[in-house]
């Protein structure tokens, strides 16, 4: 009977000892599916932290852009308006807007945030009008950070830097195109008003549009009202001159 129960005994004992075995090689199993699903996760946070960022850095560009056009339409007549305008918008868009500073440096000009100072943490673009160097747009970082694509700065803010010195340039040539307008419209209005003999504005085919009456012409002409509209050809030898 001895010799039984020992037997029993042994075989319930490595069924036992099976079993936990089993169970142990499950939970070591469950183990490292937790292990591997919590590596899944911390990656996917992780990637989903660095779209966050990207996309939350996108919206500060187009804001600096959308910004930069409200700028113009405000102070459409001044460009140093403008220029200073632009320089209190860029620190902003930059990913670390507290240290950061910038600069328009136009010919003999120089345009720069309230705080401002040259450091070795520097991102330039060039300005150009027509082709033509005629500036140059800087940001600076006061205090150093992680490296990036270009030193400390994203790739993306070299884009934005290149775009808004692109935006400069167009508003410079924009506004020197108005000055020449103005300029001209002066000075053909000089010219005209010099001129003692009656200007007809007309039409191809002779349709009186404006006029103006030199000095040295009669009173006796009829006004601009009446005689718009109505042929040059009619007026000879009717109207006294």
């Amino acid at each position: 009977m001895k010799k039984k129960e020992t037997h029993y005994s042994d075989y319930n004992r490595r069924k036992g000892n099976s079993r936990v075995s089993r169970e142990i090689e499950e939970l070591h199993k469950q183990i490292e599916r937790l292990k591997k699903s919590e590596k899944e996760y911390r990656q996917t946070k992780e990637v989903l932290q660095k779209k966050t960022h990207a996309l939350g850095e996108r919206v500060k560009e187009l804001k600096c852009l959308y910004a930069i056009s409200n700028l113009v339409e405000k102070h459409g007549g001044s460009l140093d308006d403008i220029l200073l305008g632009i320089v209190d918008i860029i620190p902003s868009a930059w990913q670390y807007p507290r240290i950061t500073c910038a600069r328009i440096k136009l010919e003999s000009q120089s345009f720069t945030t309230d705080y401002f100072e040259e450091t070795k943490w520097r991102q330039s673009a060039r300005i150009k009008v027509k082709g033509k160097r005629v500036g140059e747009l800087e940001v600076f970082y006061l205090e150093e950070r992680p490296e990036c694509s270009e030193g400390p700065f994203l790739k993306e803010e070299r884009s934005l830097i290149d775009a808004i010195a692109k935006r400069i340039g167009e508003i410079i040539e924009r506004k020197m195109a108005e000055d020449a307008l103005r300029e001209s419209m002066a000075r053909n209005k000089a010219l005209i008003n010099a001129i003692p003999d009656l200007i007809f504005r007309i039409t191809k085919d002779g349709t009186i549009l404006d006029l103006k009456k030199g000095k040295s012409f009669s009173k006796q002409l009829l006004s601009a009202n009446t005689l718009r509209g109505r042929s040059v050809y009619e007026l000879t030898g009717r109207y006294p001159i």
